[in-house]
């Protein structure tokens, strides 16, 4: 998604934690995961415990993050470290399938006066919960034809407010 069509930006959030117990660790862990605009927990080794993705609209949106998390467990935090992002970068995935070279994907931080459609935001809240919904799905969701839901998401692709398409491996499963 080009987050900068929607008003929106990423920030990268490292976090070292200190020693603690395996209950409170995985309490801490699951705060994190439910807070609001938190799109990834990533579990690290080396300098930082945890890497946390924010999509925010504005500075006030981390400030209130922190802010909660503070509250939440600061007194176990060693250290932070936060970043905004401005590029993501997509690497082959040669294993699973043919794809000539790595990408990169300009996420951009600029605000730019664009629009999206009421029917386009419902769109990308559905795909945002399950990427890997059917149109047929999405049109049933919404209580929309097939036809325009399909319609949409298209237009979507066409103005570039999809930039593209991934997978992501379960390695659980």
């Amino acid at each position: 998604i080009n987050n900068s069509l929607i008003g929106m930006y990423f920030t990268k959030i490292f976090i070292k934690l200190n020693e603690l117990n395996s209950e409170r660790r995985k309490q801490i862990l699951d705060f994190f995961a439910e807070q609001q605009g938190i799109g990834q927990v990533l579990l690290m080794e080396g300098k930082y415990d945890v890497q946390l993705i924010l999509l925010g609209k504005e500075n006030k949106d981390m400030a209130k993050l922190m802010d909660n998390i503070y509250n939440f467990c600061g007194k176990e935090i060693k250290d932070k470290e936060i970043m905004p992002i401005e590029t993501l970068y997509k690497f082959n995935l040669k294993t699973f399938y043919k794809e000539e070279k790595d990408s990169i994907i300009n996420i951009g931080s600029e605000k730019v006066d664009f629009k999206i459609d009421p029917l386009g935001w419902k769109i990308l809240k559905e795909i945002s919960n399950d990427a890997r919904m059917s149109v047929l799905e999405i049109a049933k969701n919404l209580n929309i034809s097939s036809q325009l839901a399909q319609y949409h998401l298209k237009k979507l692709i066409k103005e570039k407010v999809i930039l593209g398409f991934s997978i992501s491996i379960n390695f659980e499963a």
